[in-house]
């Protein structure tokens, strides 16, 4: 990590949060935090899911943070990655909303 010129973090969402492992990953990362050894370094978090509700955004909000603490710079594409929309035209979302999804 320390010789990379940024790091990209990518998981899948299992159960609204981030693997043990890689959450293990960052917490033998503690010892970086002397001298702040990964400052500076670019950063990215992406996340997956089979599910479309899947608890993407949960694990987003724990790799960030991670990122920030080292003094990384997070930096992303510009996107929500977010199809969009009128909302009367998003079927699964108005059964989400309505609670009607099995």
């Amino acid at each position: 990590m320390e010789r990379a010129d940024g790091i990209i973090i990518a998981t899948p969402a299992l159960f609204g949060n981030v693997p043990a492992k890689l959450k293990a990953v960052f917490d033998r990362t503690m010892h970086f935090l002397k001298g702040l050894r990964l400052k500076d370094k670019a950063g990215c978090a992406i996340s997956i899911s089979s599910y479309r509700n899947g608890g993407q955004e949960r694990d987003i909000e724990v790799v960030q943070p991670w990122m920030l603490l080292h003094g990384m710079a997070v930096v992303g594409d510009g996107s929500t990655g977010a199809v969009v929309r009128p909302a009367l035209e998003d079927r699964t979302g108005m059964q989400t909303v309505l609670g009607e999804c099995q």
